[in-house]
């Protein structure tokens, strides 16, 4: 079997963690998932093309937000337009007629929502779909975490950007942010809801990140996720003072995983590899799921933000059966990727992406 390496060879003898912290070659890695899903063609157990129904979705309740957060990729809280909550419910209906393995409701803020959000976990989970929750915190209550546990909420995620609130306000742009999040946990944990604290690492909180962990842990936090700076939407304009350059982010992954080891079988922690990994990763095996943004388009994700479709004007099933068979395949997707290389993902990349005007959409007919 041909092994796809992606849109560009530059990857041999380059080494990543895997999920237990193990250093492993990447090639390696993309040729497992190549070889893996060839058994399961071979098996019966996949189509020749594509999922029979996606794995996991991620949807956007609303596009609207109550903070204004320096790196929010999508720029929420500051576009007009966002669903309907009839559009909602009629979104949520697709997802289970789907037989949708996973959904992440997010935002926006999904909790400046409410009866959005309460209707559809309600309905998803009536019908055996898996949902987790992503949330700053700000607007938890004990009636929603109580809500959650009821209806038996897998996950709910909550922003807390390091271990100093003036640094966290400061990056979500609201004063008091930091307490009321630490606050959500709490509440939280008290409704035993499986709870993840999540960091965006800033060359402003890197230094805060050991004291995060064991403040998590503290707070009874059961996962910990800390991710780059994803140059899209707001942090176009503000990568270049916040995010880390690849040798800070090499060093900062060789403190964390030094942090890791001494919390092993004690609490998770996860840290998102490069951007540009990532992309290859995703390309390089079949479709597993898309984004549902605010506005109705749907993309592979928000690495990777090129609209496939529209559930204003097509049905989520013909948007996965006929637009996401193979990403490797699909022009605009491709050209995107393209952009990525030809800014460069080097020490320099950041400047050069806001330099060249790069946008984080690509308008295309497919």
């Amino acid at each position: 079997m041909m092994r796809t390496l992606a849109f560009t060879d530059e990857w041999r003898d380059l080494n990543v963690y895997d999920e237990n912290w193990a250093l492993t070659e990447v090639t390696e890695v993309l040729e497992s998932l190549s070889d893996y899903e060839h058994m399961g063609v071979e098996a019966g157990t996949w189509t020749d093309d594509q999922f029979a129904a996606p794995l996991r979705v991620v949807f956007e309740l609303t596009q609207k937000c109550n903070m204004n957060c320096a790196f929010c990729y999508n720029s929420s809280g500051t576009r007009a337009h966002s669903f309907t909550d009839e559009r909602v419910r009629d979104v949520t209906e697709q997802l289970c007629d789907l037989e949708v393995l996973d959904v992440v409701l997010t935002g926006g803020e999904v909790l400046i929502v409410p009866e959005r959000l309460t209707a559809s976990i309600a309905r998803l989970t009536s019908h055996g779909v898996g949902v987790h929750v992503l949330t700053n915190g700000w607007a938890m209550t004990s009636e929603s975490a109580r809500f959650f546990s009821e209806q038996g909420v897998l996950s709910v995620q909550v922003s807390i950007d390091g271990a100093d609130p003036d640094i966290h306000d400061m990056l979500r742009r609201r004063k008091g942010a930091w307490k009321r999040a630490v606050e959500a946990v709490g509440i939280l944990k008290r409704a035993h809801c499986y709870t993840e604290m999540a960091a965006v690492v800033t060359r402003v909180n890197q230094h805060t990140m050991e004291d995060y962990i064991d403040f998590a842990y503290c707070l009874g936090a059961d996962r910990v996720l800390i991710g780059d700076v994803l140059v899209r939407g707001r942090a176009i304009g503000t990568c270049n003072e916040l995010r880390l350059s690849d040798t800070e982010y090499l060093d900062f992954l060789g403190l964390i995983r030094a942090k890791a080891m001494e919390y092993k079988n004690l609490m998770p922690i996860f840290v998102g590899s490069d951007e540009a990994l990532s992309l290859k990763l995703q390309v390089s095996k079949r479709p597993e799921g898309f984004l549902i943004r605010g506005d109705g388009s749907v993309t592979p994700g928000c690495q990777l933000p090129v609209p496939l479709g529209n559930v204003n004007s097509l049905s989520l099933r013909e948007i996965w059966r006929d637009n996401f068979r193979d990403l490797r395949a699909n022009r605009p997707v491709m050209r995107f990727l393209e952009q990525l290389r030809v800014v460069g993902l080097g020490d320099d990349r950041v400047l050069r992406v806001v330099q060249n005007g790069f946008s984080p959409t690509v308008e295309e007919e497919l």
